[in-house]
């Protein structure tokens, strides 16, 4: 499913920290919801696991106006504070992280393949537990991830 082609669905959340009114596509509403994330590094969250990946999900018609990226608009707002903000407007059901490899360094394409391969796939209902354990196999205490620290202080 291309999200920029669904049919947008606005949201209000006063308590939000950024997005106090946001545009989500209405189709993620209608099932459960799987985020399937590649292990990896991040250059300014430190990791990019199950609760950024909800990013994605951002319509570029109203979050790809700050720079050319489509979802730049979390970069004027600030990332980690967005991640926590799309996930108190959408429950992820089920995390998946597909660490069969895992990448270090960089989410970017100077970014490396993990040495050896991390050769795991870690899942659960609950993306905050799941993404902690995904950061301590990347080697990161999920203390130093600023968007879970976030997490548990708004959220959990």
């Amino acid at each position: 499913m291309d999200v920029d082609e669904c049919r947008p669905v606005k949201l209000t959340n006063r308590n939000a920290l950024v997005y106090k009114e946001i545009y989500l596509p209405e189709d993620i509403f209608n099932g459960f919801f799987i985020s399937i994330p590649s292990l990896k590094c991040h250059s300014i969250t430190t990791v990019t696991l199950g609760l950024k990946n909800l990013i994605g999900l951002l319509p570029k018609k109203y979050y790809g106006k700050y720079w050319s990226y489509n979802r730049s608009d979390v970069h004027r707002v600030g990332v980690d504070r967005a991640i926590v903000d799309l996930n108190t407007y959408i429950k992820i059901n089920l995390t998946i992280i597909d660490g069969r490899i895992g990448q270090i360094g960089s989410h970017l394409p100077g970014g490396r393949q993990c040495q050896p391969a991390k050769n795991i796939i870690i899942g659960g209902y609950n993306s905050f537990e799941v993404d902690k354990i995904g950061s301590e196999t990347l080697g990161y205490s999920w203390k130093d991830v600023r968007h879970l620290k976030l997490f548990e202080k708004e959220i959990n």
